[in-house]
């Protein structure tokens, strides 16, 4: 089986928070029937979905990764694994890398108060800036539950 290489890299520019792209692999069996065995996603922002499991010699299938950005903001990068019962590269992974602009951004995210007892008072920073250049954004008020 051939893969784009042993990791295989699908760059973007910028999208923006809460866009999805696709992005495709394609896999090509040269002389032996190969089985693309699984695709697991790494977490809940990416899908993987393969056309055709089993691949005939000379055949193709596709490797489609989804990406959905609806909680991350900057320079972003996700892998998904596609494992194949092909001895000499039985798992490739496909990289989606690239800018996720978003209109704020807040850091630390998502903020972790540690273990906060009833009472006790917790303080934390956070920064928030713009997302993309040329928004301005002003911080009107603050408020807690």
């Amino acid at each position: 089986m051939v893969l784009p290489s042993p990791t295989h890299i699908a760059l973007f520019s910028a999208l923006r928070r809460s866009d999805s792209m696709d992005f495709a692999s394609f896999s090509r069996s040269r002389v032996m029937s190969r089985r693309i065995t699984t695709a697991p996603s790494s977490c809940g922002c990416t899908a993987a979905v393969v056309s055709a499991h089993d691949v005939a010699p000379g055949g193709e299938a596709r490797v489609t990764v989804t990406l959905d950005t609806a909680r991350m903001a900057g320079r972003t990068s996700k892998v998904v694994d596609v494992y194949t019962n092909d001895p000499a590269q039985p798992v490739t992974a496909l990289a989606v890398t690239g800018q996720v602009e978003a209109d704020l951004v807040v850091t630390p995210s998502p903020l972790y108060l540690g273990r906060v007892r009833r009472g006790e008072p917790v303080r934390r920073e956070v920064s928030i800036a713009a997302g993309r250049a040329g928004t301005a954004h002003t911080v009107t008020a603050v408020e807690h539950a």
